[in-house]
């Protein structure tokens, strides 16, 4: 009785309701469609960005590289510098030690020489020596201590006067 029932407006209905839901996952599948084509889209975008980052990568690796082999040349070259300016500082050393002492060895026999020329004076102004000997040693010592008459102390340079005056 449902089938006699049934009306040609149900059919109707029925194919509009197929229709409908035919409709519906066409689009449905239209905009899996689409979505799958904008992902596949961005992903190749993503792809070529990073196949780009990476190459500059690379790039910016190699240049690392370059500059690390660089560096490392120049402080090979820096410590063979210094060790050769250690040596000539060595070599220096050692060479002016000797004649830092050579140095030292004259100072100290001119100073000896100085001492021995004022002894030599004092002595004979004491003993008062008279005669032409006498005036020679003197003229000898007071010349030793003209050269000499900057490394005398005040009481030096005072007698050293007194001298001169005495001798003119």
């Amino acid at each position: 009785m449902d089938e006699q029932n049934k009306t040609p407006v149900d059919d109707g209905r029925k194919n509009a309701l197929l229709r409908y839901i035919a409709i519906l996952f066409a689009v449905a599948f239209l905009f899996v469609l689409l979505s799958l084509v904008m992902q596949m889209r961005d992903s190749r975008a993503t792809i070529s960005e990073l196949n780009a980052a990476s190459a500059s990568a690379l790039k910016n690796a190699e240049t690392l590289q370059d500059d690390n082999r660089q560096l490392q040349e120049e402080n090979a070259a820096l410590k063979e510098e210094v060790e050769s300016l250690q040596d000539q500082l060595e070599d220096a050393e050692a060479s002016s030690d000797g004649a830092w002492e050579q140095k030292v060895a004259e100072a100290k026999q001119e100073g000896q020489s100085i001492r021995e020329a004022y002894e030599n004076l004092l002595t004979l102004m004491r003993e008062g020596t008279a005669g032409q000997e006498g005036n020679v040693a003197i003229s000898k010592a007071l010349e030793s201590l003209e050269l000499l008459q900057d490394y005398l102390g005040t009481q030096g340079q005072k007698e050293y006067q007194s001298l001169i005056e005495g001798e003119e």
